[in-house]
């Protein structure tokens, strides 16, 4: 990626305008926009890098991804960096606006850079003033002079003082949206909502695959998935390793007398839900679970055990816990002995780019010189099974034994049943005390965040109840204790920062456990997800990180 910036540099720095061709003339464009955005899929850390190496331009702004569970701000330097929750948990919403404060600075540079280079010259409106536009982009000069003029300055004003009296915006004011900032969508806006998934939708999404109901819901969290096995992924392995052994079997692969056994590894990363879902498997379930999956999703071919099995070491060594790497697995991976056919994610091997560096253990084996030449093995020594993942589930999930699953990954968290029944408590003192036909119907989230009077005692104290649990978590405690020493816009230091990370992280735990708790609520427009949230913006001094909550 670095190497990639620097070459675009370079020609860039090599370019002129009348040089011709497409490439050319898009590059020596860039010196004339205002705002630079580089848009990645790197680590934290490879962003970081990123921000060192390239050139300190203003307004420059890296927007990254690829890291899931990361929430990231940083405004140290020139060159910005943001990353944001996956799945839209959080999005950060920027307004680019030309003519904004580093325009004017440049401006107000380039009129002193005027000033020292001729010293006796008196600088004035309007005739001088294009001299210093030049400095900035079309765009920057198109509105600065705009507001210039809005200002009516007689010729002759001296142009400093026209600049300084001159407008300056934020370059980019910038917002960050939650899951708390959703709200139920109107009539008419769910009819177009509606009417666009009827267009997407498959005939069969509501068939049912298998129904666990009874037995457990279906783990396929990133949070749980990525760093441990899952009912969910051994569900989905074992399905791959049945479908293969079926399909090897019925090419002739896999002769009768001693057949060479079959191992599933499915990277974790090819489960894009973030859901626990519902015990009630369906084939939508599979579709919005594997946005990636096609007929050549899963690869089989013949390797040893003993690749196998360090295979399974580098996906489970630490460094690869909480990433898309961490396997999923199914078969006697551990015992097995000699060769064995190995059905993987075909992502692995022949997508020399990706960074889960299984294909670098396959090199290594094979004694290849790249990941290039390590694909085209790959491909050479797979057999002609290959499958979706989506058909594999379903054709073999009720095969299945449940008793092969692992039990649900969540940790149970440390008071979740007592946040569940206090918010219970006050959406029941709610509508017990609140009629829906009051004119005057109150907001109850609105209620959960302030400690404004209520008339209704039960109302009252179950808020207070709400409330009171939270403000009391030790976390919580002390990031007030922190918060009430500084005041809104004051600089924070880096304990309120800490006491802050802290409080939100076992808060967000919290919240978490909500999740599974809300499909029945959401249907009379109650949420305990957005409850808990509002109550959360009621802690003293929480809304003083705005650029973090």
């Amino acid at each position: 990626m670095i190497k990639a910036w620097n070459d675009i540099k370079d020609r860039a720095d090599d370019t002129s305008p009348d040089q011709g061709g497409e490439f050319e003339t898009k590059v020596a464009l860039t010196d004339n926009i205002p705002f630079r955005f580089v848009l990645t899929h790197a680590t934290q850390d490879e962003d970081t890098q990123l921000q060192r190496q390239i050139a300190a331009t203003p307004r420059t702004y890296i927007l990254g991804g690829h890291d899931h569970d990361i929430q990231y701000v940083d405004y140290s330097g020139t060159i910005f960096i943001g990353k944001n929750l996956s799945n839209a948990e959080t999005i950060r919403v920027m307004l680019p606006l030309a003519g904004g404060r580093s325009a004017c600075n440049e401006v107000y540079a380039a009129y002193q850079r005027l000033q020292k280079r001729q010293r006796n010259k008196r600088f004035l409106y309007p005739q001088d003033l294009e001299a210093v536009l030049l400095t900035v982009s079309d765009l920057d000069s198109d509105v600065l002079r705009e507001r210039i003029q809005e200002q009516n300055p007689a010729e002759g004003s001296e142009l400093k003082d026209v600049l300084n009296k001159a407008r300056c915006e934020y370059d980019i004011p910038a917002f960050e949206l939650t899951y708390e900032d959703h709200d139920m969508s109107d009539v008419a806006a769910d009819e177009i909502i509606q009417a666009a998934i009827a267009k997407v939708e498959l005939s069969d999404d509501d068939k049912l695959v298998r129904n666990f109901t009874g037995i457990t819901a279906l783990e396929a969290r990133d949070h749980y998935i990525r760093k441990d096995a899952t009912n969910m992924g051994v569900l989905v392995a074992e399905c791959v390793r049945r479908e293969a052994e079926a399909q090897l079997n019925q090419k002739g692969h896999r002769p009768a007398g001693a057949p060479a056994p079959v191992i599933a590894l499915i990277n974790s990363g090819a489960f894009r839900c973030d859901s626990e879902l519902k015990p009630e498997l369906k084939l939508r379930d599979l579709r919005e679970t594997f946005l990636y999956d096609d007929d050549k999703a899963i690869m089989v071919l013949k390797v040893s055990a003993e690749v196998v099995r360090e295979l399974v070491k580098h996906g489970t060594q630490e460094t690869k816990k909480g990433t898309g790497a961490y396997p999923q697995l199914a078969g006697g991976w551990k015992t097995a002995k000699g060769d064995v056919w190995l059905a993987i994610s075909s992502f692995l091997l022949i997508r020399a780019d990706n960074n889960d560096g299984y294909n670098e253990v396959l090199q290594k084996f094979w004694k290849l010189p790249d990941a290039e030449a390590t694909a085209e093995k790959a491909l050479k020594e797979a057999s002609d099974v290959r499958f979706s993942i989506t058909d594999a589930v379903k054709n073999n999930a009720q095969a299945v034994p449940a008793n092969k699953l692992p039990k649900q990954a969540r940790k149970t968290v440390k008071g979740e049943a007592e946040i569940l029944r206090l918010l219970q408590a006050y959406l029941k003192a709610f509508h017990e005390n609140i009629s829906p036909d009051d004119s005057n119907f109150p907001n109850k989230e609105t209620w959960l965040e302030s400690k404004v009077p209520i008339d209704q005692p039960a109302i009252r104290e179950a808020r207070d109840a709400v409330r009171g649990f939270l403000e009391e978590r030790g976390t919580v405690k002390k990031y007030k204790d922190v918060a009430a020493t500084l005041n809104k816009g004051a600089q924070w230091k880096d304990d309120a920062r800490v006491a802050w990370t802290n409080a939100r992280k076992e808060l967000l735990e919290l919240r978490g456990s909500l999740r599974s708790q809300d499909d029945p609520a959401f249907s009379t427009g109650d949420s305990y997800f957005r409850l808990f949230n509002a109550a959360v913006r009621g802690i003293p001094g929480w809304g003083l990180l705005p650029a973090l909550t």
